[in-house]
């Protein structure tokens, strides 16, 4: 057994190592605190940079000229995409847009919101034996098919009470989304209520115990039974 006395060796051997490893690890210990703060404080001047931009978009949207509007609709566009698509979406929506206005707003959002979900797959659950939600359900296919961002769009007509029993539904139009997809499921929910004005998409998390990364789920039940 080793014994540790002072002047020995070993004794020396650790006396030297911790004279040099104490200050090297304080250091390290320092650089990496340094490290995060300039990290936070970048994340914060980001954040702050965001705000100024869509102050500044906001107001020149709403109540400035022609020339004041083309400006701070191109800045806008260059905001973090999420930021940019809910600026927009609001805008857009305001009274104090000219139609021309807004059709290019909306343009613009179904641009970004299209990038955002590029690479998801979308399936559209539908009454087949239902004329109306057939037709929707179709169209829907074929205006996200046009975008050609999804992964896949598939339609999925099924038969209510042989496919839907033993699943909650609600009649009207859904959204449904695994964990961790939520922003994007208020993405298409935003996309489809911009493309077809007149309806309303609630959205909704299910388990999933497989689990299908990058994949919603759109259900079109408006009516029961109605042709």
């Amino acid at each position: 057994m080793i014994k540790l006395t002072k002047g020995s060796i070993f004794w020396n051997y650790i006396d030297a190592f911790s004279k040099i490893a104490i200050p090297v690890l304080l250091t390290l210990f320092v650089w990496n605190q340094n490290s995060h703060s300039v990290k936070l404080q970048k994340q914060h001047r980001s954040i702050e940079i965001d705000l100024k931009i869509v102050d500044l978009c906001w107001k020149a949207l709403n109540s400035g000229s022609d020339y004041e509007k083309e400006n701070a609709f191109r800045l806008a566009q260059t905001l973090k995409p999420d930021i940019a698509f809910k600026l927009l979406i609001v805008v857009a929506l305001s009274d104090n847009q000219s139609p021309a206005f807004k059709k290019r707003a909306f343009t613009t959002v179904l641009g970004i919101g299209a990038n955002q979900l590029r690479g998801f797959k979308i399936d559209i659950y539908f009454d087949q034996h239902n004329g109306v939600d057939s037709i929707f359900a179709s169209t829907i296919e074929t205006e996200f098919k046009k975008m050609n961002s999804f992964r896949d769009v598939i339609l999925a007509g099924k038969s209510r009470e042989a496919f839907f029993k033993d699943i909650s539904l609600n009649n009207g139009y859904e959204v449904r989304f695994e964990k961790g997809e939520e922003e994007a499921a208020i993405i298409l929910k935003a996309m489809l209520e911009i493309i077809f004005p007149y309806s309303v998409f609630s959205t909704r998390m299910i388990n999933n115990s497989e689990g299908s990364p990058k994949m919603l789920s759109l259900f079109i039940f408006k009516t029961k039974g109605s042709e």
